[in-house]
């Protein structure tokens, strides 16, 4: 095997090390701040979360699996068909 001088680390160590580092950011994903403007995102003041889903039977699922514990949108309109709906920016 040829030396590599701009390997800090060994080849055996790089995908533990890169497991880590993907746990690591995957993990920060997850922190939710108790304080600043992104605290009350997606939270009503009696503990509700809202679930926004795509299509009606994903927000029927949520709907059916959480029951009142969330409020259930669909970005979807009533009628309207996936394959030919197309969201304004408003």
């Amino acid at each position: 095997m040829a030396a590599r001088p701009w390997l800090l680390v060994s080849s055996t160590a790089l995908p533990v090390l890169f497991v880590l580092l993907v746990a690591a950011f995957a993990g920060g994903g997850c922190w939710r701040s108790t304080s600043g403007p992104d605290a009350a995102v997606g939270a009503e003041p009696e503990g509700h979360l809202r679930v926004v889903a795509t299509i009606f039977p994903l927000a029927d699922l949520a709907r059916n699996i959480a029951g009142d514990a969330v409020e259930v949108a669909c970005l979807l309109p009533v009628g309207a068909s996936p394959h030919t709906f197309e969201p304004r920016p408003s």
